[in-house]
């Protein structure tokens, strides 16, 4: 038999679970300023390519 404790536990993993699923950031931490630098020129080349996204 579980305790109230391992109820609780559960739940509130199972809420974090729900929550990553729906944001699909598993760690909550932005993204270091040089990754959003690299993703905002990858974006802006794949806009000026020629290739079909």
């Amino acid at each position: 038999m579980s305790t109230f404790r391992d109820r609780i536990e559960a739940t509130i993993e199972h809420l974090i679970a729900m929550l990553d699923a729906m944001d699909g950031d598993t760690d909550r931490e932005p993204e270091p300023l040089e990754e959003q630098h690299d993703r905002r020129l990858f974006l802006q080349h794949r806009k000026r390519s020629c290739w079909p996204n």
